[in-house]
């Protein structure tokens, strides 16, 4: 009986065992015949019965089980069976399996972090027949295709990072900090308009007309650590092969953070890796601007004007957030991995993005020229803002929503199971596949 039944339930059943009683005394009072009290209402609710049961017999069907499932069926199918879904899935995994190898390596030497994500790169990128070389087979084959790659790809996967914790990478980078006696010391640098900075660094960076270095760092560190400036650029890291096992064992824990602050007049390239991360205190200024971020690295606060060409590129769990307020020329972003770029404002000549892994760009209040966008795997790209041309090509289960940047003329491939939202006078569709969509929302 359902809850909150019972008393409703309790009052009918007094209430009919009052009429019973009623209806038994009248039944003595007019010595009427048994049978005819009886026979009339079993009667009517016979008739009852039946009737409703005809009327609504349209509405009803015994759902057996066939029935039940076809439907169900169709739309798992739909949701969990489907070639896109799979593809998402497989490249899901893969962006967390490719943040696990970059926490592992973050704190060891760079040329291991560096050897360990090639390897995951080399994995990914092995040549198999995935959505856009297997549009020719059919729906069964093609989900048996995807499965079995995806499977096998993720199996070499996690065989590399057990490899990675049994070498002890997988000592936590937010343990606890212990107490240490920490320095802070100045240190001579000179003519340089670029930083490369690894093994964890946090470093702010402010603009004045000097170069400066501060570093806050542990007295046990103060021997390994090393700032230099090489071919201009000054350079940050921690000689992890001269430290002995307990200090290197302490760093890796994360218990030992290192401190940064830089002072400069230019910049023209920055370059972290190894789970180092940068803040900017002003805006700067740049003919060209080169950045590289990998191993779960991340740009944070990067304010330029104007900026003659713009390279970037982003892997291994990476992120980056960049605000423009002036021209920029020619501009080349690669993010690939499990990475995130996050740019605002700007005017720019030519713009090629290229996003692939399972990874996000996205573009705010821009004004393009011409803007070309690579999308692949289980990608994502937005833009808002205008351009006179959007070059779209999107494979695999990548999604592009430039549904509020105003295109003059567009052209859009979409390939695999992918998803692409445009907002342009004119579109120009091309090869589009059958599992992917194409939008206009002009």
């Amino acid at each position: 009986m359902p809850d909150g039944d019972e008393a409703r339930f309790e009052s009918r059943w007094e209430s009919r065992s009052r009429d019973r009683i009623r209806f038994r005394s009248g039944l003595k009072r007019r010595r009427r015949p048994l049978w005819k009290v009886i026979a009339f209402p079993a009667v009517a609710c016979v008739a009852l019965i039946f009737g409703v049961r005809m009327l609504l017999n349209p509405f009803i069907a015994d759902v057996t089980e066939e029935n039940m499932t076809r439907d169900e069926v169709s739309a798992i199918e739909v949701d969990t069976l489907a070639p896109g879904y799979i593809y998402r899935q497989y490249y899901n995994t893969v962006a967390d399996i490719i943040v696990q190898v970059a926490v592992l390596t973050a704190y060891m030497p760079e040329s291991y972090a560096e050897e360990a994500m090639s390897a995951v790169y080399d994995i990914i990128y092995e040549e198999i027949p995935l959505i856009d070389q297997i549009d020719c087979v059919n729906e069964q084959r093609y989900r048996e295709i995807l499965q079995e790659y995806s499977a096998r790809q993720i199996a070499a996967l996690d065989h590399l990072v057990s490899s990675l914790e049994k070498v002890g990478g997988n000592m936590p980078l937010c343990a606890q900090a212990r107490s240490y006696d920490r320095i802070t010391k100045e240190v001579e640098v000179r003519n340089f308009n670029g930083i490369r900075a690894s093994s964890g660094f946090d470093i702010e960076v402010e603009k004045s007309d000097g170069y400066g270095l501060e570093l806050t760092i542990p007295s046990e560190l103060e021997k390994y650590v090393t700032a230099s400036v090489k071919s201009g650029e000054l350079v940050l890291s921690f000689d992890m092969y001269k430290a002995p096992k307990e200090v290197r064992r302490r760093f890796s824990r994360g218990d030992w953070p290192l401190r940064a602050k830089v002072s400069c007049p230019e910049i023209e390239s920055i370059h972290l890796s190894g789970a180092a991360d940068m803040i900017f205190l002003d805006k700067f200024e740049s003919a060209s601007l080169s950045i590289s971020a990998s191993g779960a690295s991340s740009l944070k606060k990067a304010s330029f004007g104007s900026i003659g060409d713009l390279t970037m590129k982003v892997s291994g769990a990476s992120h980056v957030e960049m605000d423009f307020s002036d021209e920029i020329g020619s501009s080349d972003i690669q993010c690939s991995g499990a990475s995130n770029v996050y740019m605002v404002g700007g005017r720019y000549a030519d713009c090629v993005v290229s996003n692939s892994g399972a990874s996000d760009v996205y573009l705010e209040d821009v004004d393009m020229n011409s803007l070309k966008v690579v999308l692949s795997g289980a990608s994502d790209f937005y833009a808002d803002g205008t351009a006179d041309y959007l070059d779209v090509d999107a494979s695999g289960a990548s999604s592009c929503n430039t549904a509020s940047l105003k295109a003059d003329r567009a052209r859009v491939e979409a390939s695999g199971a992918s998803d692409v939202i445009v907002n342009a006078a004119d579109v120009e569709p091309v090869n589009i596949s059958s599992a992917s969509s194409l939008s206009n929302r002009r």
